[in-house]
Formats: C-alpha cells, sequence, structure tokens
C-alpha cells in the first residue's frame, strides 16, 4: 500500500511541474515503463466470486446488474447487456465514463447533454455487448469517497490522489472483468473493444497498453499528460475522437499523442466543440469497432 501511495504522489508531482512541456514531451522508457506496468498486475489466484443480483429486461438487450471482487476486497457493481440482434457469442465492448459520472448515465436517457446514451443504443443496435462498471469512489462506490462527489474534490484541490488511484485501480478492475467475460457462453472473448470518454479516455490508453486481450479501442475526449508513456505500446488500432475548444487539451498536444502511438491503425478525428461532443460521435464509434473487431 505504501509502495502505491509514493507512486500516485510521484503522478500528482509529475503532473503538477514542467516535466511533460509541450517541447520535452517523450515516452519513458522500456525499463521506466516495466516499473509502471507492475502496478497493473493483480493476483488471478484470488476468487471473482461473481453474483448476477438482477436481471432486466429492456427493449433492446437483456441486462444483468453483476458484483465481483475487486481490488482491496472491494465489490464492483456492474452491468453486462446482451443485444437482442444478432446471435451469440457476441463481441463485447468495455464502456469507460467520464470522472464523477456513474455506470447508471450510459442509460440515463433524460440526464442533460448525456453522451454516452446514444454510444450504448447504437452499439446494442449493431449486435454488441456492453460492459461498464462503477469505479472506485464512484457511483454505488461513492461511500469509499465519504459520499462526495470526486470530480468536486478533484477541481477544488482535494483528494487528487484519489483520481489517480481510480486510474490504476480500474485498470486491474476491468481487467478482473475480462477473465469474467472469457467464462460467459454468450461472448467472443476473442472480439473485445474498448471505449472511454474524458477519464474514460485516458484509462483506455492505459488498458489498451497493458492487456492485450483488448482488440480495438476509441478514446473520446480523453487525454493525460500520461497517456504518452503508454502510446507506444498500444499496438490494436485505435480511434481518437477530440474537441477543439477542449480546455483540457490543445490539437498539438493530441497530435503529438497519436503520432506515438505504435499501432500502424490510428485515427484523430476532431469536432469543433467543447468537451461534450456530438451524438453522432457514436456511430463514428461504432463504424470503428466494425471495421476492426
Amino acid at each position: 500500500m505504501c509502495k502505491r501511495l509514493i507512486f500516485l504522489l510521484s503522478l500528482i508531482l509529475l503532473n503538477n511541474s514542467n516535466v511533460y512541456s509541450q517541447e520535452k514531451l517523450q515516452p519513458i522508457g522500456e525499463e521506466a515503463y516495466q516499473v509502471l506496468l507492475r502496478f497493473y498486475q493483480y493476483d488471478k489466484d484470488i476468487p471473482l466470486d461473481v453474483r448476477i443480483v438482477e436481471k432486466m429486461d429492456m427493449d433492446n438487450c437483456a441486462r444483468e446488474k453483476i458484483v465481483f471482487t475487486g481490488i482491496r476486497n472491494s465489490r464492483v457493481p456492474s452491468y453486462l447487456a446482451i443485444p437482442k440482434m444478432g446471435k451469440p457469442p457476441y463481441p463485447v465492448i468495455l464502456l469507460l465514463y467520464g470522472m464523477g459520472q456513474t455506470k447508471d448515465d450510459w442509460w440515463n436517457k433524460l440526464r442533460k447533454a448525456n453522451v454516452g446514451y446514444f454510444v450504448i443504443e447504437e452499439l446494442l443496435a449493431q449486435g454488441y455487448a456492453v460492459f461498464t462498471m462503477d469505479y472506485p469512489y464512484h457511483g454505488e462506490r461513492i461511500s469509499e469517497n465519504e459520499y462526495e462527489n470526486i470530480y468536486k474534490a478533484f477541481i477544488d484541490g482535494r483528494k487528487q490522489w484519489r483520481v489517480f488511484d481510480t486510474v490504476v485501480t480500474s485498470c486491474i478492475e476491468y481487467r478482473k472483468a475480462i477473465d469474467y467475460l472469457s467464462t460467459c457462453a454468450e461472448i467472443d472473448s476473442s472480439r473485445i473493444g474498448i471505449l472511454g470518454y474524458s477519464l474514460g479516455g485516458v484509462m483506455s490508453c492505459c488498458l489498451s497498453a497493458v492487456e492485450p486481450r483488448i482488440r480495438v479501442t476509441v478514446d473520446c475526449v480523453g487525454y493525460s499528460p500520461d497517456s504518452i508513456d503508454y502510446a507506444p505500446r498500444i499496438q490494436q488500432p485505435i480511434l481518437f475522437m477530440m474537441a477543439k475548444k477542449d480546455t483540457w487539451y490543445d490539437e498539438r498536444k493530441c497530435e503529438r499523442l497519436l503520432e506515438n502511438v505504435g499501432s500502424q491503425k490510428k485515427n484523430l478525428i476532431w469536432y469543433d466543440t467543447g468537451h461534450s461532443i456530438p451524438q453522432e460521435y457514436s456511430k463514428e464509434a461504432s463504424k470503428w469497432f466494425k471495421e476492426h473487431l
């Protein structure tokens, strides 16, 4: 635990320093990356203890609420939705949302400016199963953050280290989720894709680098200075969908990130918007999955 905390604190220091200035933006070397990679490993001998606690028949899918054992003996609430289109086994897309959101936001049609609902609808209509879960400190796990929205704590400068812990821990727990999905008869475990939005986009890059079972990646408005360290290790097809008016990054940084991606199949689409990109992005994502998964 102490080693993990030191690592997370070092990430904060790096992100608040000039190490990642535009002129010096370079991935870490292989030796340093191997050290970094250790933080994403986990003990596969610890039972997942998967429980299906709810089944819901919806218009376009049959959705199961699942809980499994995550990191630090946590229980991870998740949704696995099996489409009514097509036939099993289905390819599956892992969905990762933004900071302070929840797994339920993907299904909330009434939520203002919901960028997730449309991609859920599109993927299920195209015959993809979808999986999403609550990160640490998010959704049904908000008690881990004293019931306070972590985005608020991050913006006002408190508990920022928990955001970095969210990234590392969630990546491990998504790897554990893949272990479970690989046992599901309805799922084609050789066809696993990932789509992340905002912080979820940052995590999609991390996961794509450390988890070879992910075959295709879509990163929506997710950028972090640390992403550059993972970029050369991303070998699967990856699509970035970024916004020109987003205040979290600029065009030059994203283009530099794309240049460093190891995959030969990569693309960057720009939208002339802020952090919330138009719902048409869902069709671009579906098209990318159809072409490469």
